[in-house]
């Protein structure tokens, strides 16, 4: 029996799929294989996602299918009407058993349960929950480092970073201006941002951004700030790095971020997110944060 994770999306949504596959191959005892289709087929994101995986310190990446069957199985995950009716029958006749998310950001234990009839589980869904993190975080630690040596910038960064009292700070803007309750006010980083240091003291920020123009432009109030860029091919990873590798931090309402402050390994780091995720009561989003996280209003 297989477990095949769909892989979809940028670099934190790739992150939080592996380890939900990762999770429910554990429990099951099954090999698990990684459904790349999306990148070639399906994806329609304005900003073009790449295949991140196989730049990370992860063994046995194992791709399911090739070819014409590739391109089938990634069609019969996608969410359309016309394709549902065909997509069972189908995905039966390969004996894959499709486990959909039913709500995002919320724990589903029923995704590890034994297939019926032996089948292999083939799982579609964002799964961005804490729990699967948890369940296997020394191995997706060691599993989500580069494969890769750092470029020059980076290690500069890093080296800064290890060197002073150091916090990191992500603003998310680009495609989340496009869409209500996208990016965060500037409220929630102003508060956010006294209360690290009240817990910290003062600190070093660093920035991390896709529009540091902004950044520089309206985050005065953080005084000792650096703004952090990459330039190498590999700049998600490295910022990830970087993120993770100072002692406390400030999430934005982003996988990419969020797994800044999760892989980080400095004792007693504080770490604050939005409370609500996407600037809504409704959007609560709790099973997403980990326990230490300390939630601010946004």
């Amino acid at each position: 029996m297989k477990v095949i994770s769909r892989i979809t999306s940028g670099l934190g949504n790739q992150l939080f799929q592996y380890a939900c596959g990762l999770h429910v191959s554990s429990v099951l005892d099954a090999q698990l294989e990684l459904d790349t289709s999306w990148f070639d087929y399906f994806q329609r994101h304005a900003v073009k996602r790449k295949y991140r995986l196989d730049r990370l310190n992860i063994p046995h990446l194992n791709e399911y299918a090739r070819g014409t069957k590739r391109f089938a199985i990634g069609l019969a995950t996608v969410n359309s009407s016309w394709i549902a009716p065909f997509a069972h029958p189908f995905l039966k006749s390969l004996k894959l058993e499709l486990r959909s998310e039913s709500k995002r950001s919320v724990i589903d234990p029923s995704i590890a349960l034994p297939p019926s009839n032996k089948f292999s589980i083939l799982l579609s869904g964002y799964w961005q929950t804490c729990d699967h993190f948890l369940k296997n975080s020394a191995l997706l630690k060691e599993y989500f480092r580069p494969s890769f040596t750092m470029s020059q910038d980076a290690q500069e960064w890093l080296s800064r970073i290890h060197s002073t009292q150091s916090a990191f700070i992500h603003v998310r803007r680009g495609d989340y201006l496009n869409f209500s309750g996208g990016g965060l006010r500037m409220h929630y980083y102003e508060v956010a941002a006294k209360t690290l240091e009240s817990l910290m003291g003062p600190v070093r920020w660093h920035v991390f951004s896709d529009d540091q123009g902004w950044c520089r432009e309206n985050l005065g109030f953080l005084g000792n700030a650096s703004y952090v860029s990459c330039s190498s091919p590999d700049n998600d990873i490295e910022e990830i790095q970087l993120m993770a590798a100072c002692k406390g931090g400030i999430i934005a309402n982003s996988s990419f971020s969020w797994w800044g402050g999760a892989l980080g390994d400095s004792p007693h780091r504080h770490i604050l997110c939005p409370r609500n995720w996407w600037g809504s009561a409704d959007s609560d989003y709790r099973d997403l944060r980990l326990p230490s996280w300390i939630p601010i209003d946004n």
